[in-house]
Protein backbone atom coordinates (compact mmCIF):
# COMPACT_ATOMS: atom_id res chain seq x y z
CA UNK A 1 0.00 0.00 0.00
CA UNK A 2 1.39 3.41 -1.26
CA UNK A 3 0.07 6.24 1.10
CA UNK A 4 0.31 10.18 0.57
CA UNK A 5 -0.08 12.91 2.50
CA UNK A 6 -1.28 16.33 1.34
CA UNK A 7 -1.95 19.74 2.75
CA UNK A 8 -4.95 19.71 2.20
CA UNK A 9 -5.63 16.28 3.88
CA UNK A 10 -5.48 12.60 3.68
CA UNK A 11 -5.33 10.17 0.38
CA UNK A 12 -4.82 6.91 0.53
CA UNK A 13 -4.86 4.63 -2.50
CA UNK A 14 -3.64 1.24 -3.53
CA UNK A 15 -1.62 0.41 -6.61
CA UNK A 16 1.22 0.80 -8.20
CA UNK A 17 -0.31 3.79 -9.97
CA UNK A 18 -0.68 6.05 -7.49
CA UNK A 19 2.29 8.39 -6.27
CA UNK A 20 3.19 8.45 -2.78
CA UNK A 21 5.42 9.25 0.03
CA UNK A 22 5.36 6.15 1.78
CA UNK A 23 4.91 2.28 0.67
CA UNK A 24 4.70 -0.80 3.86
CA UNK A 25 6.15 -3.81 2.99
CA UNK A 26 6.85 -7.38 5.01
CA UNK A 27 9.87 -9.20 5.24
CA UNK A 28 11.52 -12.39 6.23
CA UNK A 29 14.56 -13.50 6.73
CA UNK A 30 16.39 -15.53 4.06
CA UNK A 31 17.62 -18.76 4.88
CA UNK A 32 20.68 -18.57 7.57
CA UNK A 33 21.35 -14.79 6.72
CA UNK A 34 20.20 -11.85 8.88
CA UNK A 35 20.65 -8.33 9.20
CA UNK A 36 20.14 -5.70 11.86
CA UNK A 37 17.98 -2.68 11.43
CA UNK A 38 20.95 -0.42 10.72
CA UNK A 39 22.01 -2.25 7.86
CA UNK A 40 18.80 -2.38 6.63
CA UNK A 41 19.01 1.23 7.17
CA UNK A 42 21.72 2.12 5.95
CA UNK A 43 21.35 0.17 2.35
CA UNK A 44 18.45 1.76 1.47
CA UNK A 45 20.28 5.26 2.41
CA UNK A 46 22.34 4.13 0.11
CA UNK A 47 19.97 4.12 -2.39
CA UNK A 48 18.46 7.77 -1.71
CA UNK A 49 15.33 6.32 0.74
CA UNK A 50 14.55 5.81 4.14
CA UNK A 51 13.71 3.44 5.57
CA UNK A 52 12.09 2.01 9.05
CA UNK A 53 12.23 -2.09 10.41
CA UNK A 54 10.01 -2.64 12.81
CA UNK A 55 8.93 -6.11 14.38
CA UNK A 56 6.43 -7.61 12.64
CA UNK A 57 5.04 -8.84 16.20
CA UNK A 58 4.44 -5.45 16.99
CA UNK A 59 2.28 -4.44 14.00
CA UNK A 60 -1.15 -4.74 14.23
CA UNK A 61 -2.77 -4.25 10.55
CA UNK A 62 -2.21 -1.98 7.46
CA UNK A 63 -4.64 0.92 9.46
CA UNK A 64 -1.42 0.92 12.23
CA UNK A 65 1.13 1.51 9.82
CA UNK A 66 -1.46 4.15 8.19
CA UNK A 67 -2.05 5.48 10.83
CA UNK A 68 0.96 6.07 11.99
CA UNK A 69 2.46 7.41 9.06
CA UNK A 70 0.09 10.16 8.95
CA UNK A 71 -0.30 11.16 12.20
CA UNK A 72 3.82 11.75 11.76
CA UNK A 73 3.98 13.66 8.52
CA UNK A 74 1.20 15.93 9.79
CA UNK A 75 3.42 16.61 13.22
CA UNK A 76 6.64 16.78 11.12
CA UNK A 77 4.55 19.48 8.95
CA UNK A 78 3.55 21.81 12.25
CA UNK A 79 6.63 21.70 13.43
CA UNK A 80 5.69 19.41 16.63
CA UNK A 81 7.53 16.44 15.59
CA UNK A 82 9.81 14.83 18.40
CA UNK A 83 12.54 14.24 15.29
CA UNK A 84 14.07 15.75 12.07
CA UNK A 85 13.43 12.83 10.50
CA UNK A 86 10.04 10.71 9.50
CA UNK A 87 11.33 7.23 10.21
CA UNK A 88 11.91 8.36 13.56
CA UNK A 89 8.44 10.04 14.10
CA UNK A 90 6.74 7.34 11.83
CA UNK A 91 8.87 4.86 14.30
CA UNK A 92 7.23 7.03 17.94
CA UNK A 93 4.00 7.11 16.62
CA UNK A 94 3.65 3.04 15.77
CA UNK A 95 4.80 1.97 18.64
CA UNK A 96 2.72 4.75 20.81
CA UNK A 97 5.07 6.49 22.69
CA UNK A 98 6.10 9.74 23.47
CA UNK A 99 10.11 8.84 23.97
CA UNK A 100 12.49 7.98 21.22
CA UNK A 101 14.33 5.28 23.06
CA UNK A 102 10.93 3.90 24.30
CA UNK A 103 10.20 3.91 20.81
CA UNK A 104 12.75 2.04 19.75
CA UNK A 105 12.84 -0.63 22.39
CA UNK A 106 9.64 -1.54 21.97
CA UNK A 107 9.87 -2.01 17.94
CA UNK A 108 13.25 -2.90 17.49
CA UNK A 109 13.73 -6.36 14.91
CA UNK A 110 14.59 -8.76 17.31
CA UNK A 111 15.96 -12.32 16.64
CA UNK A 112 14.73 -14.17 13.27
CA UNK A 113 11.48 -12.66 13.32
CA UNK A 114 9.79 -11.28 10.92
CA UNK A 115 10.06 -7.24 9.77
CA UNK A 116 7.77 -4.89 8.42
CA UNK A 117 9.37 -1.59 6.99
CA UNK A 118 7.79 2.13 5.93
CA UNK A 119 10.18 3.00 2.83
CA UNK A 120 9.91 6.87 1.49
CA UNK A 121 9.61 7.41 -1.13
CA UNK A 122 8.11 4.03 -2.44
CA UNK A 123 10.62 2.41 -5.11
CA UNK A 124 9.85 0.25 -8.12
CA UNK A 125 9.02 -3.29 -7.25
CA UNK A 126 12.03 -4.40 -9.28
CA UNK A 127 14.41 -2.10 -7.46
CA UNK A 128 12.69 -3.09 -4.50
CA UNK A 129 13.48 -6.62 -5.06
CA UNK A 130 17.12 -6.08 -5.56
CA UNK A 131 17.61 -3.82 -2.29
CA UNK A 132 15.76 -6.77 -0.13
CA UNK A 133 18.15 -9.56 -1.95
CA UNK A 134 20.94 -7.88 -1.48
CA UNK A 135 20.06 -7.57 2.39
CA UNK A 136 19.19 -11.41 1.99
CA UNK A 137 15.19 -10.63 2.80
CA UNK A 138 12.53 -12.03 1.01
CA UNK A 139 9.12 -9.71 0.70
CA UNK A 140 6.14 -11.31 2.94
CA UNK A 141 3.37 -9.07 3.44
CA UNK A 142 1.19 -11.24 5.19
CA UNK A 143 3.04 -10.01 7.68
CA UNK A 144 1.46 -6.64 8.00
CA UNK A 145 -1.53 -8.22 8.85
CA UNK A 146 -3.32 -8.89 12.46
CA UNK A 147 -3.88 -12.01 13.40
CA UNK A 148 -4.63 -13.71 16.78
CA UNK A 149 -1.09 -14.68 17.50
CA UNK A 150 -0.76 -10.61 17.49
CA UNK A 151 -3.37 -9.96 19.98
CA UNK A 152 -1.11 -10.91 23.13
CA UNK A 153 1.26 -8.52 21.91
CA UNK A 154 -1.16 -5.30 22.48
CA UNK A 155 -0.48 -5.73 26.15
CA UNK A 156 2.60 -4.27 25.98
CA UNK A 157 0.29 -1.33 24.60
CA UNK A 158 -1.88 -1.06 27.44
CA UNK A 159 -4.64 -2.78 25.55
CA UNK A 160 -5.68 -5.72 27.22
CA UNK A 161 -8.60 -7.54 25.25
CA UNK A 162 -8.59 -11.14 23.38
CA UNK A 163 -10.81 -9.40 20.05
CA UNK A 164 -8.46 -8.90 17.10
CA UNK A 165 -10.63 -6.22 15.95
CA UNK A 166 -10.70 -4.29 19.38
CA UNK A 167 -6.99 -4.28 19.25
CA UNK A 168 -6.54 -3.20 16.26
CA UNK A 169 -9.01 -0.52 16.82
CA UNK A 170 -7.42 0.06 20.29
CA UNK A 171 -4.32 1.01 18.52
CA UNK A 172 -5.56 3.35 16.45
CA UNK A 173 -6.93 5.55 19.47
CA UNK A 174 -3.34 5.26 21.39
CA UNK A 175 -1.79 6.61 18.06
CA UNK A 176 -4.07 9.62 17.93
CA UNK A 177 -4.00 10.05 21.92
CA UNK A 178 -0.26 11.19 21.21
CA UNK A 179 -1.48 14.26 19.91
CA UNK A 180 -2.88 15.43 22.93
CA UNK A 181 0.16 14.72 24.82
CA UNK A 182 2.54 17.51 23.16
Amino acid sequence: MRIRYQRTGFSVSEGDDCSADAEFIGCKYSERHKVDAMTIIEEFGRKGLKAQPVRSEMVFGMPHLRSAFLHAARACERGRSRSDDIATEFLVYASCERQISRALEKMKVKGNGGIVMMITPPVPDDELSTILQNLGLERDDSLIEMDGKKVANARSFGIHTDNEHEASESILERIAMLDLTR
